[in-house]
């Protein structure tokens, strides 16, 4: 377990969980693509975009983006390369010239190194905080390959409830350099059909019904009610739940193939796949957390197509919950120009930062909700009767802002404590703190921007930052979706109208003129 004095180690832990956890809210992941993934990103964009005339900007924004998280990583490399990480950023970099050469030699160094400098810095004593160093390391331990759910039992495991040992966090850094970053295996994986198409070849992998029960057997696996077949297939990954997500990347290039190729409707896999040596089935398909709760709780889900602007825009944004990556991005970025595009904009970047402006507004609201409801479920609880009793969440919301603020509640769930940290930085700093939580969005949804120019104009449907583009923007996306449609569906603004609210809200705080942080949009 981690040592209980290691102060810096036990948020950090906390923070951890909350990223891996497979039910945290989306204000809670809201985290950047770690320095590593950008840096790749940049190698590979010089190649990409460099002979495009129209994608220099991109390209400039990508290597901007590398190079602001670049000077404060520690994992990367040392104080001095740092420095010349940044030079080279801030310069031409000619596809295959010597500067674009040495950045992917660096890129690759730093790779390999990044825990063991981490664990080094650690120990010396960083001056990060614990969001920023969760945050790095998380990223750089996804990106990687790793599933959260593998992560979230890892940190779980070895920061509470391993009491043989006592670990600072830099032990623990190293032990998840040498325990997941650099360990991967074979794994083999049935996936089940509860209906199949009739095809003239079965795949070559396939296990007919009492292949599929002699193998599930042989494994210690009880048999499902329904399956009509399988698929095993064989996949190397760091952990099982990586290696179902490659099975259900398999999966949907079959199922599209078998779309236009004939009729897929019997193709029905199952819900779980098996993983030989797991413990149990692994979910199958996972959204990638796309959520609009506001259309269901304001009872809009039938209300009239009154304006198929924001239905055909949401429709397309949709695709970016599932499906091929490529097809997500492409598809998602046009439903949100169709909403978000305004006359006279120089290009469609301008998209970007209008969408992270209205996830910034929605982040105080979201997470004292949260928090509101946290402490409802909580047993004696000071103010729950109060809370449960108050009509709308916004209420309940200023009601723990104000309580916050006074010290009239606290929290102990390391989570919570964490959250309401945020909160009270928020509250004693709203303009910056909101321009942070924007600028910390916007670079995200930047990224969904080139990652859609790299496919539309590059032709890229594997580019190295693309799952981990598709992992951080979802949520968000959701997040701004979920605001635009309750100003349609609720309020009747439509999306323009409300970025232009939350762009002038923002600029009014700390004015005389402010509103409260929980109703930049209300």
């Amino acid at each position: 377990m981690l040592d209980p004095h290691d102060a810096l180690g036990r948020a950090v832990a906390a923070r951890l969980l909350d990223f891996f956890g497979e039910r945290t809210t989306w204000q809670r992941r809201l985290w950047t693509t770690g320095t590593i993934m950008r840096l790749q990103e940049t190698v590979e964009a010089i190649d990409l975009l460099e002979g495009v005339p129209a994608a220099r900007h991109n390209l400039e924004d990508c290597k901007r983006s590398a190079r602001e998280l670049a000077k404060i990583d520690p994992g990367v490399a040392g104080n001095r390369e740092r420095g010349r990480i940044a030079d080279l950023l801030s310069n031409q970099m000619p596809a295959g010239g010597s500067a674009h050469l040495q950045l992917a030699e660096i890129t690759e160094s730093g790779t390999s190194g990044y825990l063991k400098r981490w664990a080094a810095e650690l120990r010396a004593g960083t001056s990060l905080g614990p969001e920023a160093v969760a945050r790095l390391l998380a990223s750089y331990l996804l990106d990687g390959g790793s599933s959260a759910g593998h992560l979230y039992r890892w940190w779980q495991r070895f920061a509470h409830y391993s009491e043989s040992e006592t670990h600072s966090l830099a032990d623990l850094v190293e032990l998840a350099d040498e325990r997941i970053a650099k360990r991967s295996e074979t794994f083999s994986v049935l996936v089940l059909f509860e209906e199949f198409p009739q095809v003239s070849a079965l795949p070559a992998n396939w296990l007919d019904r009492t292949a599929v029960n002699d193998w599930l057997a042989d494994h210690g696996f009880q048999q499902p009610d329904q399956q009509v077949g399988g698929m095993l297939g064989t996949f190397v990954a760091r952990d099982a739940g990586s290696a179902v997500a490659q099975a259900a990347d398999l999966l949907d290039i079959y199922r599209y193939r078998l779309t236009v190729a004939r009729d897929a409707r019997r193709w029905r896999p199952h819900g779980r796949a098996w993983v030989a040596g797991a413990a149990k089935p692994i979910q199958l398909f996972g959204s990638r957390r796309v959520d609009v709760p506001v259309l269901e709780r304001e009872d809009q889900l039938f209300a009239p197509a009154t304006n198929r602007q924001v239905d055909s825009g949401l429709h397309l944004v949709s695709l970016l919950d599932e499906g091929t990556p490529a097809a997500a991005v492409a598809g998602a970025w046009a439903g949100l120009e169709s909403l978000l595009k305004a006359p006279g904009d120089g290009g469609a970047h301008e998209v970007a930062p209008r969408l992270a402006l209205l996830v910034a507004c929605s982040f105080p609201r979201s997470e004292l909700t949260d928090l509101a409801w946290h402490h409802i479920r909580t047993k004696d609880a000071p103010l729950k009767a109060e809370l449960r009793a108050m009509e709308t969440n916004l209420e309940r919301a200023s009601r723990v802002a104000q309580a916050l603020e006074s010290g009239e509640i606290t929290f102990s769930n390391p989570s919570d404590i964490a959250g309401a940290d945020r909160i009270k930085k928020i509250l004693q700093a709203p303009k910056r703190e909101i321009q942070t939580i924007h600028r910390y969005a916007d670079d995200v949804l930047r990224r969904l921007y080139r990652q859609r120019n790299s496919v539309l104009h590059s032709g890229r449907t594997d580019a190295v930052a693309l799952p981990s583009t598709l992992r951080l923007a979802a949520p968000l996306v959701g997040a701004g979706l979920d605001r635009i449609a309750h100003g349609w569906f609720v309020d009747e603004i439509s999306p323009l109208r409300l970025a232009a609210k939350a762009e002038m809200q923002v600029a009014r705080l700390e004015t005389e003129d402010a509103v409260l942080v929980t109703r930049l949009l209300a």
